[in-house]
């Protein structure tokens, strides 16, 4: 190839690049210029890029008497972080046997499992809706702990055991030689190799439960249990009037927590997708 070639062929993924970037940042920042307009602003046609005159209006409504904003923010964290270490358990333990082990079912307990992910979950919401009514579970943090779960472990099962299909087994074969016992073996020389992985699946979990609405809309009506993406939908919209401003100051305030634990733990994630894609 050219060196011409080489020219175009990069500045071509240069460009794409950047319009991608362009794509996926220009609702990001629509949404923090949006939450620093004052009402009448966010109605304005046409409307402004920037704030003509900027206001922490919406910000400050987060903390008034009566906002509704911090219950659910600590809903979602309690859910949410609940529901991603016990995901992390069961997959772990799952997808190690599912790696190790040989048994009849294996098979079809893998294709289960990725049968699973082929429908959409919305089919499964009036059973799940059934089944915590019968056990008057509805309107608490652990209906929407344990659908959660089950939204997010089959993936998660299949994530770790593509981790744990990466160590050779020699590892654990050495590790049994020297007197070390099989769960001995997993935390102490296997975990700590996968752990990227590990931290991975925990960030696709926490992300997806903290972004699920459509099951924490219907398991929880009451304010008291309700998360945020239901929560900022019923207090900021409306069929009468939508409070742009102060839905997307919501939002802001409400991305925080993902945004941060990704930015924190990027370096991890990446290295846990690459180490996932070895065996697939």
């Amino acid at each position: 190839m050219g060196r011409k070639a080489q020219l175009i062929k990069r500045y071509s993924a240069n460009t794409i690049l950047i319009i991608s970037v362009i794509i996926v940042y220009i609702p990001i920042f629509w949404m923090l210029s949006t939450s620093f307009k004052t009402t009448a602003e966010t109605f304005k046609w046409p409307p402004s890029i920037i704030p003509q005159n900027p206001s922490f209006e919406a910000y400050s409504d987060l903390v008034k008497p009566g906002s509704k904003f911090f219950i659910y923010l600590k809903n979602s964290l309690i859910v949410s972080v609940t529901a991603t270490v016990f995901t992390l358990i069961v997959s772990t333990f799952a997808g190690y046997g599912l790696s190790r082990f040989k048994f009849k079912l294996k098979p079809s307990i893998l294709v289960f499992f990725l049968v699973t992910q082929m429908f959409p979950f919305s089919i499964m919401l009036l059973t799940v809706y059934l089944f915590f009514a019968k056990l008057g579970l509805l309107n608490t943090h652990f209906a929407l702990i344990f659908a959660f779960i089950g939204i997010s472990l089959a993936f998660s099962v299949w994530m770790l055991k593509n981790y744990f299909d990466t160590i050779p087994i020699e590892l654990e074969e050495a590790a049994t030689i020297d007197g070390s016992s099989r769960i001995g073996t997993l935390f102490r020389i296997i975990l700590p190799i996968v752990g990227p992985g590990v931290i991975a699946t925990a960030i696709f979990v926490f992300i997806t439960t903290w972004n699920e609405y459509l099951f924490a809309y219907t398991l929880a009506s009451k304010e008291a249990i309700r998360t945020l993406p239901p929560g900022l939908q019923l207090s900021y919209m409306s069929f009468v009037k939508v409070s742009w401003n102060g839905l997307m100051a919501a939002s802001v305030i409400s991305s925080i927590p993902s945004v941060g634990i990704f930015i924190f733990l990027q370096r991890w994630f990446i290295k846990g997708l690459a180490a996932g894609a070895v065996k697939g």
